[in-house]
């Protein structure tokens, strides 16, 4: 299994998936890699029953179902990728579904705040990127601005289009955005890498959005 996750990674890496995400699929991967090792499996050998054997394995452990969730989307993309390579005929993980997470009430934007997403410049320097990165993401996920700013990169899966975020009582949740969100973040991050802007701060954590001084914004610089 190693030669085939060391190829999914490769493709990752070459549709410019940030490292972040790289680290993650992989970890995840390995994870899974394990779990056949216990049950003396093979790759080949995995069907639907296997991945729910291996999310109830998960389930005794203790992991969140947004850590759950995360693994099987990533097995899920991992499965695709094989069978378009030939190197498996059908995808296990589809007759899988997701665990149900906790649902959240939708937040609107006014009128007012959709013609602002509407009418933003759209330049290409750093603050024009980041500003249309960030109405796009809180109008596509309803995202509350003291959740945004404390965005690191970490939490932003650009793949799969979903972000974790910490909220009240360092409860987690995974939230969905759309493309447009997505290409506009991707945008504003590859930017602001070129610019030397993506320095992790004094947690080790690198913030997701920063000022032209490379600093985490706060929610006033949002707001």
């Amino acid at each position: 299994m190693q030669e085939e996750i060391e190829a999914f990674v490769e493709a990752l890496r070459n549709r410019a998936v940030s490292e972040h995400t790289l680290s993650s699929y992989g970890s995840d991967l390995r994870h899974f890699q394990f779990f056949l090792k216990l049950r003396k499996r093979s790759l080949r050998s995995v069907d639907h029953i296997c991945l729910r054997d291996f999310l109830n394995h998960l389930h005794e452990r203790k992991l969140q179902k947004t850590s759950i969730a995360r693994k099987l989307s990533c097995l899920r993309t991992f499965f695709d990728f094989l069978v378009r390579e030939g190197r498996l005929k059908s995808n296990p993980a589809e007759l899988i579904s997701s665990p149900r997470l906790p649902k959240k009430l939708p937040v609107y934007l006014s009128e007012q705040e959709a013609a602002v997403v509407v009418e933003l410049p759209r330049g290409t320097a750093l603050k024009d990127l980041r500003d249309r990165a960030i109405l796009e993401l809180l109008y596509a996920s309803g995202l509350r601005v003291r959740e945004l700013v404390s965005l690191n990169d970490e939490n932003v899966d650009m793949l799969q289009q979903l972000v974790r975020v910490i909220g009240k009582g360092r409860k987690q949740r995974i939230v969905p955005f759309g493309e447009y969100a997505g290409r506009a973040m991707a945008e504003y991050v590859s930017e602001r890498d070129r610019l030397g802007l993506a320095n992790p701060d004094a947690t080790g954590q690198t913030p997701l959005f920063v000022s032209l001084r490379g600093r985490r914004l706060n929610a006033r610089d949002v707001q």
